[in-house]
């Protein structure tokens, strides 16, 4: 495929989207086909997501995803792909398997190291 875009590894992610090549598909033509599979589990009730993340082996059908969300509502969910269920969530008044609260409700980015 002559030209395609090739996106940096994830630790040197360069977010300047003027690389040579690149062509994002219009809006529409994503289809995640969620509403199928999980909807309405996440915690929290803000539906601004700063960051979402998946285990690097995930699937529809294994791993974990994790989801942040930002402002009044924030919260940290981890979703069992496997079972289709919320594994764990921490917000500001519950502290999840870890037993550790949101201390804030701005939060920017999430980094999670499955390794």
């Amino acid at each position: 495929m002559a030209n395609s875009y090739v996106p940096p590894v994830a630790d040197n992610a360069n977010f300047n989207f003027d690389t040579g090549g690149y062509i994002p598909l219009p809006p529409l033509a994503a289809d995640f086909d969620f509403a199928l599979a999980i909807y309405r589990i996440l915690a929290g009730y803000s539906n601004i997501f700063t960051a979402i993340w998946a285990d690097a082996d995930a699937s529809l059908e294994s791993g974990k995803m994790y989801t942040l969300s930002y402002g009044p509502g924030v919260a940290l969910s981890v979703v069992n792909l496997a079972q289709k269920d919320l594994f764990d969530s921490y917000t500001q008044t519950y502290s999840g398997r870890v037993d550790e609260t949101l201390t804030n409700t701005d939060t920017i980015d999430l980094n999670v190291d499955t390794a």
